[in-house]
């Protein structure tokens, strides 16, 4: 029988070398929980952050000294349909919560426990690359297990080039094997740079299988579509999701704007048809004119979707175009967004709840305006005496300087910060 995805479980997890000296609490249920990625979280508030069976790894600076936090914490990653909670204990936690405990095995969720210090991007490179690989066995079981004749001929080749898709996205390859499996599949192929788009398309490719002949329709499309538009195009399905490979042929064109092109008309070929996968959420990631570091173009796609997951859908999805979004993403990633919004704008912002004074409002636009007073009474629709007041508090709030280029700064970091977790201020 071929193996799925879904057949990795946590106690997989625990067999791997950095899991050696890890302790798990855990039922046999809770062992048996599936794990399809791993992500590292340091916030307090989950929201939509997850979809369901990742393993998460924390070290509880967001809520270690705060029990109710903490079980807040773990409830939401039960509820989300998280697959397992690692924790480091030393730091920040110095022992388990025994509430947590609790609430953990009375929902069947395991818990597992670091003694010692671990890096966790070891183990979230360790486990990308498993879950891959993975994927790699299934398919590559599936090809062995596919003995028909002639008609079928078709359907190995690609599923032995999913293989060989799985393997470069996750850095398996080296510079000559890239370069001559590419080859193979055309000499002409110019080798100047190639980008990742990903479609987060998981609702609709979960109930589908990977060579399901609607998916190839759709993957055919889109060759054809970007091959228009001076692109050689390596479409897979990874966890999910539809994965698009762009080798560019034409790069002394603008390459983000020959994509958006294509991809602006990819739903359109989708009107009517049930399912879709060009019409979700969908993450493009950076250049990349070394084509071993693949994976960084793939990864900086998802990270992409992950920011819109937050922000909303961009019109220009490209990661390259983020900017200040990647520093919000990764501060929230580290819990840190929070405590630098409070420290540098929360004075304005309890006085905004407690006495309605648009304070936070005015500071965005006097500092977008560059301090102008005359055109920040306009914007704001306030007579100049108004303003004047209300920069007085603000001062007050903040402190004289805050008009100083380094503290400016980052208030400015912390406005962005707050709009980025509560949405655009009116």
């Amino acid at each position: 029988m071929v193996q799925t995805i879904l057949q990795l479980t946590v106690r997989d997890i625990l067999q791997r070398p950095l899991f050696q000296k890890a302790e798990a609490i855990a039922s046999e249920e809770a062992l048996n929980r599936t794990v399809h990625w791993v992500h590292i979280m340091e916030v307090t508030q989950v929201g939509h952050l997850l979809n369901g069976n990742e393993l998460i790894l924390n070290t509880g600076i967001g809520w270690h000294d705060d029990e109710e936090l903490s079980l807040s914490f773990l409830q939401q990653l039960i509820d989300s349909g998280a697959s397992g909670l690692c924790i480091e204990l030393g730091t920040y936690t110095k022992q388990p919560i025994e509430r947590m405990k609790q609430l953990a095995q009375c929902a069947n969720f395991p818990l597992i426990f670091f003694h010692e210090q671990v890096r966790y991007i070891d183990i979230t490179q360790d486990l990308h690359a498993y879950f891959i690989h993975q994927h790699h066995k299934m398919v590559s079981e599936l090809y062995q297990t596919t003995q028909s004749p002639t008609p079928f001929l078709e359907e190995k080749l690609r599923l032995k080039q999913e293989i060989w898709l799985a393997d470069w996205l996750s850095a398996q390859h080296s510079q000559v094997e890239i370069r001559n499996y590419l080859h193979t599949l055309k000499s002409t192929l110019k080798l100047n740079q190639a980008i990742v788009c990903v479609f987060d398309s998981k609702s609709t490719l979960q109930s589908l299988k990977n060579h399901d002949t609607s998916i190839i329709h759709k993957q055919m499309t889109a060759m054809a579509l970007f091959e228009n538009e001076g692109f050689y195009l390596l479409p897979t399905v990874l966890h999910h999701q539809m994965v698009l490979i762009l080798i560019d042929q034409l790069p002394t064109s603008p390459i983000q704007e020959r994509i958006l092109k294509v991809i602006q008309r990819l739903p359109k070929t989708e009107m009517n048809q049930d399912p879709t996968v060009f019409s979700s959420l969908f993450g493009i990631g950076k250049p990349i004119t070394n084509f071993t570091l693949l994976q960084s173009s793939y990864e900086s796609a998802l990270e992409t979707i992950a920011i819109q997951r937050e922000v909303g859908p961009l019109r220009r999805p490209f990661y390259q175009e983020l900017h200040i979004y990647k520093i919000l993403h990764h501060l929230k990633q580290s819990g840190e967004l929070g405590p630098l919004i409070e420290d540098y704008i929360g004075s304005l912002l309890s006085m905004d709840r407690e006495r309605n004074s648009q304070l936070l409002k005015t500071l965005k636009v006097y500092l977008a305006l560059n301090g102008s007073k005359q055109e920040t009474a306009k914007a704001l629709f306030i007579v100049r005496q108004t303003l004047y007041h209300r920069l007085d508090k603000i001062a007050a709030l903040l402190g004289s300087d805050y008009m100083q280029p380094h503290k400016r700064i980052t208030i400015e970091l912390a406005l962005h910060g707050y709009e980025y977790l509560n949405g655009m201020m009116d």
